[in-house]
């Protein structure tokens, strides 16, 4: 079939002239045509957002891209597509062995035998080495018998990081990737891709000079005019830590999942460990990486947010696990250290701020010789070391 083939005009058509109505519909069909294009426009800033967000937070695996300032979002954020964890590089969850959970052995437990398995779950250390050496000490800790699980910012703030990392490593302890192992990874990372970087140009151009100390700092950018005098001082020492890091060390600390999880504990449930929450009714693969590391409460939409002005996680997820009559799950979690110590039925909170001179805190499951799997807290007094 023949098509008709229509040319651009050399000039501009002449003007015809308009009626008032006719003058009128064309205003009406321009103000619409402009209310489509900025709707489309809004599109596109949206979609922009969530692209932008998926390559700014998360995971080490992530082109070396950092977020630096405040760790909060917006209030009416309402979380990622489903499976960001993986796209970001992060491990979502890892399982605790059967045999390794309190009660579960090969026969269970015996009534009158009892069990010599313990699941031991810690809070926020912050690089408090003595703390973490004298909390173990206390709890008798066997690294033949129990499973030691570090809920989070082992290392930062405190004066012991990489004696910290150390002594987890050595005695096999297992974690969950907290915010602050997220933010010196990140560091860590970008430091080796600026190294690697450099060793291509040098390649090239060998008789360039290497860039000194002060020449990354610059590239990394005018932190205190980016952030403030404070928060420059505090990307200093994130990134001097990251770039006291081993090779060793971050990968260990790489392979922290975001979640570990006990599946039927007798008598109690699941467990899932995360360093900061959960939104209640949202399965793992759809939870917010973002938010498992940093959230404290749920805003007027039950979103996750950084900020204490709103609603506790912890209590919406305790009012909801009442209602369920079997099947119960139960989160322990650190990071908020404002609330302190905070026991409730089906949430542990753990931070118990020792790194400003609170306690470490200790959560441990064992089954006691009547055959129940039994809950206890034990803690130990921490120097006071920021204040």
């Amino acid at each position: 079939m023949s098509q008709k083939t229509s040319h651009l005009p050399l000039l501009p058509p002449p003007t015809i002239p308009q009626s008032p109505t006719a003058s009128s519909a064309a205003s009406r069909s321009s103000r619409t045509f402009s209310k489509i294009k900025f709707g489309l426009l809004a599109g596109v800033l949206a979609v922009s957002t969530v692209w932008a967000y998926s390559r700014l937070v998360g995971g080490c695996n992530h082109g070396g891209a950092l977020r630096f300032g405040s760790d909060e979002w917006e209030d009416d954020y309402t979380g990622v597509s489903e499976g960001m964890s993986g796209r970001l590089g992060y491990t979502l969850v890892k399982d605790i062995p059967t045999g390794s959970i309190p009660g579960r052995g090969k026969r269970g437990v015996k009534k009158g035998e009892g069990d010599d398995k313990r699941l031991i779950i810690v809070g926020d250390i912050h690089g408090m080495f003595d703390e973490f050496r004298g909390l173990l000490d206390k709890i008798s800790y066997d690294s033949d018998s129990d499973y030691l699980v570090l809920a989070g910012d082992i290392i930062s703030k405190g004066p012991d990081s990489l004696a910290v990392l150390d002594l987890a490593r050595k005695i096999g302890a297992h974690c969950v990737r907290g915010n602050h192992e997220d933010r010196i990874l990140l560091h860590y990372h970008d430091i080796q891709r600026r190294k690697r970087k450099h060793h291509r140009a040098s390649e090239v151009e060998p008789e360039s000079p290497p860039e000194s100390e002060e020449e990354d700092e610059d590239e990394f950018g005018n932190m205190e005019l980016e952030v403030g005098e404070k928060e420059s001082r505090s990307l200093n020492v994130e990134r001097k830590l990251a770039k006291s890091l081993s090779k060793k060390q971050a990968e260990w600390l790489d392979a922290c999942p975001l979640v570990v999880r006990a599946e039927k504990v007798p008598g109690l449930g699941r467990y899932y460990i995360v360093h900061a929450g959960l939104v209640h009714g949202i399965e793992l693969k759809s939870q917010d990486p973002l938010a498992i590391m940093t959230m404290r409460t749920l805003n007027r939409h039950l979103a996750p947010s950084p900020k204490q002005g709103g609603m506790h996680w912890a209590k919406y997820w305790n009012k909801m696990e009442r209602r369920k009559a079997h099947g119960h799950t139960t989160v322990v979690y650190g990071h908020y250290a404002a609330e302190g110590l905070d026991i409730r039925r089906h949430t542990k909170g753990l931070d118990s701020n020792c790194v400003r001179g609170g306690r470490l805190s200790a959560y441990i499951l064992e089954a006691n010789k009547g055959g129940r799997v039994e809950e206890d807290i034990v803690s130990v007094k921490c120097r006071n070391y920021l204040d």
